[in-house]
This record gives C-alpha cells, structure tokens and sequence, in this order.
C-alpha cells in the first residue's frame, strides 16, 4: 500500500480553511453590505419623512394665517365662501410656496357636526333638544333607521355617557348587558374621549359608524368638540334636515329634508354672503313660514379641524389637529384640542 506524503495532505487542509475563510470573509462582506443599504434605506426614509412632516406643518401655519385672517376682516358669521374653506383657491394673501414638497390641506369647521357629548347632561338626564335632534338624524336620509332602532342606538349611548348603572330602558345598556352578550367592552359612563368608541356602543354598525353608499358616518357628522351649537352656514343637508322640527312640532321629514337642500343652494350663492350672519337668513327661502329649527344654531364657529399633509414625492406626511379659536384682546389665539401625526 502506497502512503500519500504528508506534505501533500498539509496542503489540502490549508486549502480547505483557506477556502473556508474566503467563504466568512465574503458572507461578512454581503451582510455587512446589506446592512449599509438598510441603514441608509432607513436614513433616506427617516429623511424624507423628516422632510414632509415639516412641510405639514407649513400647512398648519397656513391655516392659523388664513383663520387669523378671517377674524381680523371683523366677518360676523362664518360660512363655506370665505378664504379658510377654500386654502388653494383664493387670491386675498400673498403666500409662500414651501420650498421643498407640497402642502394639501383642508380645513373644516367642527361645528357643522352635532356634538354628540351633549345628548345628556352632567347628571345624566336629556337634552330634549339634543335628543330630539339627533333621532330626527338617524331616522333621516343619512341613516335612514326605523323608530324602535334608532331609538336602541340612542339609549345605548345614554347609557355610554351617564355616570350612573341603571340602564335607560328594562332591557337597557349598561356593563351587564355587554357582559351577558359576552361582549368585551368597559362601558365609559362619562363623555366620549374620541369618536372610534362609538364603534363599542351596542347597535352601531361599522355602517353606521363610517358610512356607506356615499352617505356619511357618525364618524363624519359628529364631534365631541364644540360647546353645543351647530353653524347653519357650514352644517351638511342631513344636518340641517335634523335641526328642524318634524312631524307634530314642524313639517313632515320630506319637506324639511327639500329645505335643508335649499338653504345649501341660497348660502353658496355669493349674493348672500352678507345675510349669513343673522340666525334667521333662511327666512328669505320660499316655504320659510312653516320652518322652525331648534334653538342649537349659530351662525359663527370658534372650532375648527385641520388636515395638513405634506408630500414630497411619493413620500407624504400628515398633521391632524383640533382648534379652538379665541379673541384675546386684539389677537387670536389658537388652543389644540388634539393632534395626530401620520
């Protein structure tokens, strides 16, 4: 038997661990190569974020200059002609681009929406007013829900907001009825903090919550801002069809919902911009004589929401916040009520 020298098989373990090594040194390589474009990836997206978040909140600048405007122009009401509902579309100021990205932003009055906080008072009794308002609401052409669950809807919320456990009505809605119906929910009794948790109330369907068929949600046309009055000048027709009173104390739904549509159609009309200060401007439409609206309107607002976003790219970012507006002396100041980036 013939013996390999043993040089021989010193040279084939060098190349072996040789080869080996070669092997770590170019994983090392690949990984540590695909590590830098993660981190850069990472650093050009933190960037660019960085970037569009300022860019909103240029926009939020833009705003507070365009509402600061609108108050120092002494304007006695405030309604969808005027410069802060239309940001991109007006030629009153002068303003500058951003340098970087573009500015998208909405701006929208929180008291066109019904402030569902109070539907009960701090004792937990009803606003009849409230109530009466909000029934005609979901039973109008928004939602469209029959008496006996709309009237379901309204107790559950009742019994969301009251400070007591007793519920409203002998089946009721309070903690023992989400615990038999083996629903994990811990009812609030106290006022809404956030619209989304209406979405654990009994009765209130994703539908209802966000809308469908192009009809709005109570996401849309409710608001726990505001200090209860709702502006007619800005309020949506399903709005202004629920402030008026139907049925034995008013007009049939039919007919208040026609009004509604055409006191949408006068306020946009810039021949009557300077009526809408007055509560009572739709006393000019035909058919005023039988309408009567209950006492929760305005025709000024001092809440507004603002959606901000800044886009650069196909990178966006987006500020939503919340407003109070108020006169202090000769200034306006701006109270965030809430904000939200994205």
């Amino acid at each position: 038997m013939i013996k390999k020298p043993q040089h021989q098989n010193n040279k084939g373990s060098i190349l072996l661990i040789t080869l080996l090594i070669i092997t770590i040194l170019v994983t090392i390589t690949l990984e540590t190569q695909r590590k830098i474009q993660l981190y850069q990836a990472g650093a050009t997206y933190i960037t660019r974020k960085s970037s569009c978040t300022d860019v909103a909140r240029s926009g939020l600048a833009l705003a507070k200059a365009l509402l600061t405007y609108d108050r120092k122009e002494k304007n006695r009401s405030d309604h969808l002609g005027e410069i802060w509902a239309h940001p991109h579309d007006q030629d009153e100021l002068e303003l500058p681009e951003p340098e970087n990205g573009e500015i998208i932003l909405k701006i929208s009055d929180e008291q066109a929406k019904f402030p569902i906080n109070y539907l009960v008072t701090s004792t937990g009794k009803w606003r009849d007013s409230y109530r009466q308002v909000f029934f005609n609401l979901l039973t109008g052409p928004c939602f469209q829900l029959d008496q006996e669950k709309a009237l379901n809807i309204m107790n559950a919320i009742k019994d969301w907001l009251d400070k007591d456990d007793t519920p409203e009505t002998e089946d009721g809605f309070e903690q023992s009825y989400y615990d038999a119906h083996e629903m994990y929910v811990k009812v609030k009794n106290g006022p809404l903090q956030c619209l989304a948790e209406l979405q654990n109330i009994a009765g209130i369907t994703e539908e209802i919550y966000s809308g469908s068929a192009g009809r709005p949600g109570l996401k849309d046309i409710l608001t726990i801002y505001t200090k209860g009055k709702i502006n007619i000048n800005t309020a949506s027709n399903f709005v202004l069809t629920a402030l008026i009173k139907q049925d034995e104390t008013g007009v049939p739904p039919d007919e208040a919902w026609d009004f509604a549509n055409a006191m949408l159609d006068y306020r946009q009309d810039s021949m009557h911009y300077d009526e809408l200060s007055s509560t009572q401007w739709y006393n000019n439409l035909p058919g005023a004589l039988d309408i009567h609206f209950f006492s929760l309107i305005t025709t000024r607002s001092n809440y507004f929401s603002v959606l901000s976003t800044g886009k650069s790219g196909e990178m966006q970012a987006r500020i939503w916040t919340v407003w109070e507006l108020k006169k202090v002396k000769n200034s306006i100041k701006f109270k965030t009520l809430f904000m939200e980036f994205s």
